[in-house]
């Protein structure tokens, strides 16, 4: 009983992280939107911090669900919450509550995520046409008699659309 509470202990906090993330993902759109690079540089810091502890608790919650399969006496856990219901109905609702919300955190900080990455894809897009254009070293055309000097070959625009 004690490694199942070390377990649901573990998976709440990977809850509670992976909602921070959340908000911290959505703080990143306003973050984005409004080109505020000091905020999301310091957005990102404190994201490598939640990486960090959650691949920290993934690992520890191998470990506990290796004890807790040495303590079922089996080699594995495929399903710890079939295991879980044979010691106690009430701890395997508190995990399977606590997996399905850990679920749709993480279904919705893959969108958020996603639409982040496309955001940042067009204002770099963004750039990349600005800085062509600015750098644009063409001479314009002269029209006349006295023109000696061809018009230039191809777009002025070196651009992805």
């Amino acid at each position: 009983m004690e490694h199942i509470d070390s377990f649901t202990r573990i998976l709440s906090r990977q809850l509670e992280l992976n909602r921070a993330l959340l908000e911290i993902s959505i703080e990143k759109t306003d973050a984005i939107k409004s080109d505020d690079a000091k905020k999301l540089s310091s957005m990102l810091i404190d994201e490598q911090e939640m990486v960090k502890e959650m691949i920290s608790l993934e690992k520890e919650r191998a470990v506990v669900a290796s004890a807790i399969a040495k303590d079922v006496g089996v080699k594995t856990v495929d399903d710890i919450l079939s295991i879980v219901r044979e010691s106690s109905q009430q701890k395997a609702g508190e995990i399977e509550g606590i997996a399905a919300d850990l679920r749709c955190v993480l279904k919705e900080l893959e969108e958020r995520n996603s639409m982040n990455n496309s955001l940042l894809q067009f204002t770099i897009d963004y750039i990349e046409l600005n800085v062509n254009l600015m750098t644009s070293t063409r001479e314009p055309a002269n029209y006349g008699r006295g023109s000696k000097t061809q018009a230039p070959q191809g777009s002025m625009f070196d651009s992805k659309y």
